[in-house]
């Protein structure tokens, strides 16, 4: 059996930055044919979403989640 890719990784702490993407730049590499490559606008915002695991609270029973140290507490 496999595990989740979630599965005992690092959560960021609420209110660490973390980068996302806000966007792209249009026309930053323009070429001949008339087509431009779009570049990914990368910002940084504070982490805000939770950390807890949210998936074990509803499914407490779930094998793949066996072990991982996120799992809800209640969770058997």
């Amino acid at each position: 059996m496999s595990i989740y890719g979630c599965h005992n990784k690092p959560r960021p702490v609420i209110g660490a930055p973390i980068n996302v993407q806000d966007g792209y730049h249009v026309g930053i590499f323009d070429y001949e044919d008339g087509t431009s490559d779009r570049i990914d606008r990368i910002v940084q915002v504070p982490y805000g979403m939770s950390t807890p695991c949210q998936y074990t609270k509803l499914h407490v029973a779930d094998p793949q989640c066996s072990g991982c140290v996120h799992r809800a507490r209640d969770a058997a």
